[in-house]
């Protein structure tokens, strides 16, 4: 969005103010927001792999909407549901890497999937200052449908990531949930796959037992999950803080 800022002929289609400026840059939030209500019944319920494939489908249908929008009301709601979209996705993949990824790798291999986001962005900027030499609305609209590249191309690899042993045991896929075990472990030792399976089960039984079953409740069930919230919240006001949007 800030690289569509600089493009004229963004800000001339759609005659932008100040107050239009600031409701199509904060579209994506709302949408965020409207979505956070159910964005862990859906990977609960459905699978970590089909919440992805759900978000990838929603947010291909707000881009779509974002890049053939012929007024603001169409661009902002096509952002609001790529925000929605994104809260899903951001609620669902970095679990399936969390419960996938033995203990030696986690730690780096989600460090790795968080910094993409700058990967992303340096990646935009450089598509958006390119297109500016196009003489005409698709100086904005092709950078806007470039971001369904990322849904397209998780969609096409999501068939070859196994589910979330995790998720498949909750749900009583414990066959298959040690298959994932070894093959994620590098072993085809099914005996310790089993043993890793039932330290799942003890972990998921024990947190039955400590945290009541609402979501919403248990942000806040103890003086651990208070201070996890907290720091969450304080990070993301620190992120803002940092001047880096304001300098982009």
């Amino acid at each position: 969005m800030n690289g569509l800022l600089v493009l004229p002929s963004y800000t001339e289609y759609f005659h932008l103010t100040d107050a239009t400026i600031g409701l199509n840059n904060a579209a994506v939030w709302i949408g965020e927001i409207i979505a956070t209500p159910i964005m862990q019944i859906i990977p609960d319920r459905y699978g970590r792999k089909k919440a992805i494939l759900i978000a990838t489908g929603i947010t291909a249908v707000g881009i779509i909407l974002q890049a053939s929008a012929q007024s603001i009301a169409m661009f902002v709601v096509g952002r609001m549901i790529i925000g929605a979209g994104a809260c899903l996705s951001n609620v669902s993949a970095p679990p399936l890497l969390g419960e996938l990824l033995p203990p030696r790798s986690r730690s780096s291999m989600l460090g790795l999937f968080f910094s993409c986001f700058y990967v992303g962005s340096l990646l935009s900027a450089v598509i958006n200052y390119g297109s500016q030499n196009i003489q005409s609305t698709w100086s904005w609209r092709l950078p806007s449908l470039l971001q369904l590249l990322p849904s397209v191309v998780a969609a096409i690899f999501l068939p070859f990531i196994p589910e979330s042993p995790r998720w498949l045991i909750v749900h009583g896929e414990e066959a298959h949930a040690q298959e994932v075990l070894a093959i994620m472990n590098g072993d085809e030792d099914l005996d310790k796959a089993a043993v890793a399976a039932q330290e799942i089960r003890l972990v998921i039984a024990n947190e039955e037992a400590a945290y009541p079953r609402n979501a919403w409740r248990e942000i806040l069930s103890g003086p651990a999950n208070r201070r996890r919230l907290l720091l969450l919240v304080v990070f993301g006001a620190m992120i803002n803080t940092l001047g880096n949007f304001i300098v982009s």
